[in-house]
């Protein structure tokens, strides 16, 4: 699904289990241009060294907003929607933008939340996207998507992590 009036960003994130672990994210931003065509646009990535899936799923959404935080056609969209295929992300969105932050990023049993500086910069991405009249927007929203479903983009482009988790890895 692609939204027209959008910066469409649908990230992936990945990593190889195997010694040493690395993990590359994946980034596509995708939108409708004036003949109503999908057009996208892939942002190529090194990998990073010893990473966990979580860590690059979250790490896919906190760049593809800082990304879009300074995309020269940011102010022609009404609002941000990116899209992710990891539970992970999707379901603790929530709790880091309203929960955890006042828990002192504490869970229920007083243990600190898992990867808690990744969290707390997605937050910060998310309050950061610009902002614009009329519609005070763009407005964020993080939708699921089926990394293996059927996309109109290309797929490819967008599922780009697992190949940049085989590159040379910078530091996560």
């Amino acid at each position: 699904m692609v939204y027209e009036k959008a910066l469409n960003i649908y990230t992936d994130g990945s990593s190889l289990p195997a010694a040493p672990r690395r993990g590359g994210i994946g980034i596509l931003f995708v939108t409708i241009n004036e003949s109503g065509d999908e057009v996208a646009e892939n942002i190529e990535l090194p990998g990073h060294a010893g990473a966990t899936n979580n860590e690059m799923e979250l790490l896919a959404c906190i760049t593809g907003l800082q990304h879009a935080a300074d995309y020269e056609r940011i102010h022609e969209f009404e609002r941000v929607v990116i899209f992710t295929d990891s539970l992970y992300v999707k379901q603790n969105v929530p709790y880091a933008k309203y929960q955890w932050s006042k828990q002192k990023w504490l869970n229920r049993d007083g243990r600190p939340i898992e990867n808690a500086t990744l969290w707390k910069d997605l937050v910060r991405a998310i309050k950061k996207t610009p902002k614009h009249a009329p519609t005070d927007g763009p407005l964020t929203t993080l939708l699921p998507f089926r990394g293996n479903g059927r996309l109109s983009v290309n797929k490819s482009s967008i599922l780009g992590a697992a190949g940049t988790s085989r590159d040379r890895a910078a530091p996560c």
